[in-house]
């Protein structure tokens, strides 16, 4: 290693120590695997040797390829939700095929199925109610409308 990168390695260190007195828990983990570059790999081996959930697996094995094979199995440990294997064949080309194979033999999911449900109906309900206020808005200015009629037509 050059000067530089000794510095480097020096100031990641340092922060490394400053985070770990806070006393991270996995969210702070996971924020520090998504958003601090030279901080993904500490954050992830520790957050490994916890119980990581699905998401943050999914996380670590996008970002932190040194530990991307380790926590894949962890992951396949954990009966990932197809919303995870999807996420993992989008993201992560080494794993695509592995991802999608699985994704294929998977029935959906009950959680998927019912989510997409509720959204479903919770959007046709607004569609609907939307249509009918807006039928209500029409009916209305109708209305004034003929009542305007009605007062021009007896003021003349």
């Amino acid at each position: 290693m050059n000067k530089n990168e000794l510095r480097e390695q020096e100031i990641i260190e340092g922060l490394w120590e400053k985070f770990l007195k806070l006393e991270p828990d996995n969210y702070d983990l996971w924020c520090m695997i998504i958003n601090a570059i030279p901080l993904r790999e500490m954050a992830g081996c520790l957050l490994l040797k916890r119980s990581p959930n699905n998401r943050e697996l999914c996380d670590i094995i996008r970002y932190v390829i040194s530990l991307r094979e380790e926590s894949w199995e962890k992951l396949l440990q954990q009966n990932p939700t197809s919303g995870n294997l999807r996420y993992i064949s989008k993201y992560v080309e080494s794993l695509r095929e592995k991802a999608e194979t699985l994704l294929a033999e998977k029935e959906p999911d009950k959680n998927d199925l019912e989510n997409s449900t509720k959204y479903l109906e919770s959007m046709i309900k607004n569609k609907i109610k939307a249509r009918e206020e807006a039928l209500a808005r029409k009916k209305k200015r109708l209305e004034d409308e003929k009542i305007a009629k009605i007062i021009s037509a007896h003021l003349e």
